[in-house]
């Protein structure tokens, strides 16, 4: 039961009490105000809400390990190559250019097969998806 009020909150929680239990002595009548009574539900919701958040961030870090280490791997397969491109006269600039465009080229692959399967999902279609059918 909500009650509008001006004026003392517990004075009005009082009165509204003792009316109810005129009525019946059973009940049982827990006045509040509106504000505590959205404090108590954000309070509530607040914990999924930062275990939520807290996994996002965890999940982000792994991501940026697992690029990291694929950036690396990759790296380290392709040294003798490095080495034979700098004897030839390439520059260290050149050799960086070279390792960034190869890691960047799988991440902007699925980067934009994400985004694909993210906007066919969007609208529904069975005719924007590449998967298999």
């Amino acid at each position: 039961m909500l009650v509008r009020f001006s004026g003392d909150a517990g004075a009005t929680a009082r009165a509204v009490r003792d009316a109810i239990h005129a009525l019946d002595h059973d009940a049982a009548v827990e006045p509040r105000t509106m504000a505590a009574l959205r404090d108590d539900l954000a309070e509530r919701f607040m914990r999924p809400v930062s275990m939520v958040g807290f996994l996002g961030i965890v999940a982000i870090g792994l991501a940026a390990i697992g690029i990291y280490s694929l950036a690396a791997f990759a790296a380290a397969r392709r040294i003798r190559e490095m080495g034979i491109r700098i004897a030839l006269g390439a520059t260290r600039r050149d050799v960086l250019a070279l390792m960034l465009r190869a890691g960047a080229k799988p991440i902007a692959t699925v980067s934009r097969s994400g985004g694909r399967w993210r906007s066919s999902r969007r609208l529904g279609c069975s005719r924007c998806s590449r998967g298999p059918r």
